[in-house]
């Protein structure tokens, strides 16, 4: 049985004009090392070698980043743009968008993400698929 993969775009041009504050909470969201998950690497001391050399391993420490503040700042928006553009530069992600109420996830975040996805020019079942 073939498995329908999905092709990553190409030629893709982003426009994304943040405010001065989206600018900032992006900034946070930025991977800082990881190519996998976006997450900081630390150093993790294992051992030392037969010359006395502290031995280090690099370990993944995911990040966790919270962002708040009034209705319209921008948060869906800027959250949505993160979720898709992480998608887009790390294979095999996971990610999981939610809300206090099924209701407000629908009428709010879902509606940017599929129109960022639109705005993007990305096809469903070709670049992204939704589960």
């Amino acid at each position: 049985m073939a498995v329908n993969r999905l092709k990553p775009p190409r030629n893709l041009r982003i426009e994304f004009k943040p405010s001065p504050r989206q600018y900032e909470l992006w900034k946070l969201l930025q991977p800082n090392y990881c190519p996998h998950c976006g997450g900081e690497i630390e150093q993790i001391l294992i051992g030392y070698d037969q010359q006395g050399n502290p031995q280090y391993r690099p370990q993944c420490r995911p990040q966790l980043i919270l962002g708040g503040g009034a209705a319209g700042g921008g948060k869906s928006y800027i959250g949505s743009v993160w979720l898709v553009s992480s998608c887009i530069r790390f294979e095999n992600i996971r990610a999981v968008v939610a809300r206090k109420t099924l209701k407000s996830l629908k009428e709010s975040t879902w509606n940017t993400i599929k129109s960022i996805l639109k705005d993007w020019g990305l096809k469903e079942d070709t670049n992204y698929k939704i589960n």
